[in-house]
């Protein structure tokens, strides 16, 4: 996934979910952003992140193709499970301090019907 692809994917996603009045920054490189602090992911190697601020309707999303590609993952997928982050926060459905765990399943699942949806359209 190169930058051009990831964007493409994200102004997509951003409208699929209704998320047009949000202000997104990506990132798409191997290292965690500066950004990123130890509480915004559990687990050592993380695919992707993302950071809110829900009053400002503003988000930091971070997404690693290298590590995707390591981890035998789609990073179409884990760039929608972070809009699906994004998307939790804005309903108010998550806060910006984090989601619980069992959303990251959903999160999970809900990434790859993105993906998989975005796949499809471009074959068409």
């Amino acid at each position: 996934m190169t930058r051009k692809q990831a964007c493409k994917f994200l102004d997509w996603c951003q409208r699929q979910l209704g998320l047009e009045d949000w202000i997104l920054e990506l990132f798409v490189q191997n290292a965690l952003p500066e950004w990123a602090t130890p509480e915004d992911h559990d687990t050592p190697q993380p695919l992707g992140l993302c950071a809110t601020n829900r009053p400002y309707k503003t988000a930091k999303i971070w997404v690693s193709p290298t590590k995707c590609e390591a981890d035998d993952s789609c990073p179409y997928s884990a760039l929608g499970h972070e809009m699906m982050h994004v998307s939790a926060v804005d309903t108010g459905m998550e806060s910006d301090i984090g989601s619980q765990p069992s959303h990251e399943f959903l999160w999970n699942k809900l990434g790859d019907l993105l993906a998989a949806h975005y796949a499809q359209l471009r074959k068409e």
